[in-house]
């Protein structure tokens, strides 16, 4: 049987920017609903800086709006919302080392790995989560609560495991999950024309850029211009699009918390890197540029390129369309690969991508012919 202690060893992030390692945590018992867990393993990542960083002003880190009952938070000394001090952490595999007798899903001695997302429990622009404005597993001993960690349709976030799996392995699960998500889902690649765009420029930024980016993905219905020294005043969570003209570091970092829910931020470095500042331009974007027209995007011209080809796929030469380097890229050596690339109007990422997979391989099957 487990000794559990009274105090443990934890690390709390207590303000933004401000971390400390706890040597005497005290080790919470169990309440009627609740149960505590055992630490095997506990992996860190960037959502954790991004916690440190903004405390208080992360999304998650606010009071849970509904979906539980007051009375039932105030029972739960895990549940600290606001600037109460956190404990992050959110990859995690844990064993039940003590329960309450309410408790009916989890049993002492059981391991889990624990599912992080409460999106039944909003916050004021988000959703509740454990590592966040509950408390996470960068600490010894973890109380979760079955009330929290039940959806409305009785799934569990805990996830019974194999013993014969490593908690090392195990706890992967989480962040390899997130990057499958992030192949899976489509994401939106224009920007909302129903929404709320917000330009932020520390370089210098000609009209026709923004003309252009306008004419190719969608003019927002609304407009907001700032220079950096204007984003503590912006409403946190408010824009569903985020263009920033700059190269500085402490600017993303400020304009993060600006981004609505399924919000993306785009950063145009101009040609200057990350590590060597801009200079920022006090005047620029007070107010929208004026005289600007959206002119319709540019119709892209054909361009042919003839390139010999191996005696076994038929025709000596052939002649291709950028359109149609994808499906030749195979058959050609690396040498003629660079060459059409340079002469077709094709973007330097796509024809890096095409490139990667081909180096002249000749074992690689014959393309389907094209008429």
């Amino acid at each position: 049987m487990t000794t559990i202690p009274q105090t443990q060893h934890a690390v709390q992030l207590v303000g933004p920017d401000q971390l400390q390692f706890n040597p005497s945590k005290a080790v919470f018992e169990p309440g009627p609903f609740q149960v505590l867990g055992q630490v095997e393993v506990v992996g860190l990542c960037f959502s954790d800086l991004k916690l440190l960083k903004q405390f208080s002003g992360h999304a998650r880190k606010s009071g849970v709006a509904s979906g539980v009952d007051a009375q039932a938070l105030a029972q739960m000394p895990n549940y600290v919302p606001g600037d109460k001090p956190t404990v992050p952490g959110h990859e995690t595999v844990i064993r039940i080392v003590s329960a309450g007798p309410g408790v009916t899903r989890h049993h002492v001695g059981a391991r889990y790995l624990v599912q992080t997302d409460y999106r039944w429990l909003p916050t004021a622009s988000s959703a509740s989560a454990f590592g966040y404005n509950f408390e996470g597993a960068l600490q010894e001993y973890v109380l979760l609560d079955e009330r929290v960690i039940t959806a409305p349709d009785g799934e569990s976030m805990l996830i019974p495991v194999p013993e014969d799996l490593s908690a090392s392995a195990l706890a992967l699960c989480e962040p390899w999950a997130c990057v499958e998500d992030a192949y899976v889902e489509r994401q939106r690649r224009t920007l909302k024309t129903d929404g709320s765009l917000l330009v932020v420029g520390e370089t210098d930024v000609k009209p026709a850029q923004l003309t252009n980016l306008f004419a190719r993905y969608g003019k927002p219905a609304k407009i907001t211009w700032k220079t950096s020294a204007g984003i503590e005043e912006l409403p946190d969570a408010a824009f569903d699009d985020v263009v920033y003209f700059g190269a500085n570091a402490d600017t993303v970092a400020r304009l993060f918390p600006k981004v609505g829910v399924r919000g993306l931020l785009n950063i145009v470095r101009g040609g200057v890197r990350f590590g060597k500042q801009s200079s920022p331009k006090s005047d620029a974007f007070t107010t929208a540029p004026s005289g600007w027209s959206a002119p319709p995007a540019p119709t892209p011209q054909t361009r042919w390129v003839t390139f010999r080809l191996p005696p076994r796929y038929g025709p000596t030469t052939r002649s291709i369309s950028s359109g149609r380097l994808a499906r030749w890229a195979p058959c050609m050596s690396s040498a003629t690969f660079a060459r059409v690339c340079l002469m077709l109007p094709c973007s330097r990422a796509t024809s890096a991508k095409i490139g990667s997979g081909c180096c002249g391989n000749s074992r690689r099957p014959s393309p389907r012919s094209t008429t």
